[in-house]
């Protein structure tokens, strides 16, 4: 996975990068919020990296919300458009070294650039067991059970780059005994990702990786017998037809 920018301009320039992915993923031309962005960012320039970047990934979210993604032109890009994506192009290749071919030169090779980052953080093997008490529960809360499974750093540190909301990531560090206490309650980890991909509170490409690493922490807990009463997401999505929220209906 890349390494993160800490100096304050390549920190700037990255949040930049990842904000117009996110916009160039949903069909939107970045350089029309640029202002935008750099008034976001003054607002955050006083904060902690990690916080610049959860905000700046869910200003990129609540843009994407609401706009509508416009049709695609078999054209060239405008020149604007183009001057971003060569921006894109030559930072996203000097930070995924995995690429080595050629640099991403559309929104399309972007989004593949993207993904090959995500691919580096299987959803499968990016889950781990850790003691209740790191999250500051209990045995007792927990069923008497003494361990979660939860995202490895390298799959939170996705988590928080793409601006998932803190109750959300909370939730992924939280025993299912306790789920049913939560906001969506007696559901489990993939229907709320569901629920936040429908109502585009991520990016789609994101929302895909994040739902098989909800599953696959589900899973773990189905085999252990720890989720009786919380309903799985593929029950639900046949008993509520697919759509989750009033936005979707």
């Amino acid at each position: 996975m890349a390494e993160r920018a800490t100096a304050p301009e390549s920190e700037g320039q990255r949040l930049w990068e990842l904000f117009s992915v996110t916009l160039a993923s949903a069909g939107i031309d970045p350089s029309q919020y640029r202002e935008d962005f750099e008034a976001e960012y003054r607002r955050v320039a006083d904060r902690p990296y990690d916080d610049k970047l959860s905000d700046i990934m869910r200003f990129a979210s609540e843009i994407v919300r609401t706009n509508r993604p416009r049709p695609a032109q078999p054209s060239a890009a405008p020149a604007e458009l183009q001057q971003v994506l060569q921006g894109l192009r030559d930072t996203l290749d000097r930070l995924n070294r995995s690429l080595i071919a050629r640099p991403p030169s559309t929104p399309q090779e972007l989004l593949l650039a993207v993904g090959a980052e995500l691919a580096s953080v299987p959803p499968e093997e990016s889950v781990e067991s850790i003691p209740v008490s790191s999250v500051k529960q209990t045995p007792q809360e927990c069923g008497g059970y003494t361990h979660v499974w939860a995202p490895n750093a390298d799959a939170l540190g996705e988590m928080r780059a793409y601006g998932v909301h803190t109750i959300i990531i909370r939730k992924f560090y939280t025993c299912p005994e306790m789920w049913r206490y939560e906001a969506d309650g007696n559901a489990d980890l993939e229907y709320t990702v569901a629920v936040m991909k429908e109502a585009r509170e991520v990016p789609p490409f994101f929302a895909n990786w994040l739902m098989e690493l909800a599953k696959a922490i589900d899973d773990k807990y189905e085999r252990e017998g720890r989720l009786e009463g919380i309903a799985r997401y593929r029950d639900l999505k046949k008993r509520l037809g697919g759509r989750f929220t009033a936005v979707g209906k």
